[in-house]
């Protein structure tokens, strides 16, 4: 269960994290991973120490589609996308989302790369399951308490080669197989967007 701080949520980041290159597509622009600070949210009314909360600890084998439908569907919108490489070690793309009513998207973004980004986005987290960990940050902006929300997705674990499910036996505690056959894999738990907040439900 997520832990959220009392204030409006004003900025979602979906970070996903590959240990190989090939995953992040080139189209999505490239920045220096010192500047990956959503550059629309800064402000220098904005308290500079944010009071963070560490909303849902390491978890694995997470389905997270839901996630991104329960955003979407209480008024969020991308509105950034971008690539870095990450301690020389993971490639991440890094997708932000802002109420409707505050996105400040250029009509170019609007129509070429948001429709892009929001497709590839869609697809991993439909295809894979995730270690999940989210961290909410609490910011005064202009007097007002503003919350930012960090949803980091690494460890990706397939449930799909292509477009066919991949199998598996279930195993009892001692490595024995269970069933008849074996089964599609699915999530162990789900993330959702529930009233400002990210849980997980089983």
């Amino acid at each position: 269960m997520g832990n959220a701080i009392e204030g409006a949520v004003r900025l979602i980041k979906i970070v996903v994290n590959f240990t190989k290159p090939n995953f992040v597509p080139e189209w999505i622009k490239e920045r220096d991973a010192k500047k990956w600070e959503f550059s629309a949210n800064k402000s220098s009314s904005e308290s500079a120490e944010p009071e963070i909360v560490k909303c849902i600890e390491p978890i694995e084998k997470v389905g997270c589609v839901s996630f991104l439908d329960d955003i979407m569907t209480a008024g969020y919108v991308l509105a950034g996308a971008i690539r870095y490489v990450k301690a020389q070690t993971y490639y991440v793309a890094e997708f932000s989302f802002v109420p409707a009513e505050h996105d400040t998207s250029s009509a170019g973004f609007c129509q070429e790369m948001r429709p892009k980004a929001e497709k590839v986005l869609r697809e991993w987290l439909e295809k894979n399951m995730w270690r999940v960990h989210v961290n909410l940050k609490a910011y005064t902006f202009e007097g007002e308490k503003v919350d930012k929300l960090f949803v980091n997705l690494e460890s990706r674990f397939p449930m799909f080669e292509g477009d066919k499910p991949i199998a598996e036996w279930k195993k009892d505690e001692n490595g024995k197989k269970i069933g008849e056959a074996p089964i599609p894999r699915s999530p162990k738990s789900f993330l959702k967007f529930e009233n400002g907040d990210a849980v997980i439900y089983a």
